[in-house]
């Protein structure tokens, strides 16, 4: 389907388990229902509550994550690796003080070539983590640290 304006759409049914979008020109689409909740689902953030001062990013159902600390030490765990996921990761320095972020990746699968980040006081940064084949040394992340 072309990109279309949601002005230029003139209905939409659901009939069984596909949904039908139609234009003004008369042309329909038809999407499983199936495939739009794969890909809604596949957004869907994990706020994690409170301050903590370490996480597990899980491959088998993270998508995009999102944690406050104040420890001068992060740890981020990583579990059920799974080849071809990627997870993004923010995370939010609440006080003063720097912290160090451990990644859980090994030092060359990191882009600054070492295992973990530093984070100043009072900054947001983000991780997308990117598994290739399922093992941890195929496992990357990058860091953006503002």
């Amino acid at each position: 389907m072309s990109n279309k304006k949601m002005s230029e759409l003139s209905s939409l049914t659901i009939i069984n388990d596909t949904v039908i979008i139609g234009n003004d020109s008369g042309n329909s689409y038809k999407i499983p229902v199936s495939l739009l909740k794969t890909y809604i689902n596949t957004y869907s953030p994990r706020i994690v509550s409170g301050v903590v001062s370490s996480i597990t990013l899980d491959f088998s159902s993270d998508t995009i994550v999102h944690a406050h600390t104040n420890a001068s030490t992060f740890t981020i765990t990583l579990s059920n690796l799974t080849a071809g996921k990627t997870i993004e990761f923010y995370l939010y320095k609440d006080q003063g003080g720097t912290t160090q972020v451990n990644t859980g990746v090994s030092t060359s699968s990191l882009s600054t070539n070492n295992s973990s980040f530093y984070l100043a006081t009072h900054t947001i940064s983000y991780f997308k983590y990117i598994c290739m084949d399922g093992t941890s040394s195929n496992t990357f992340v990058y860091g953006i640290i503002s």
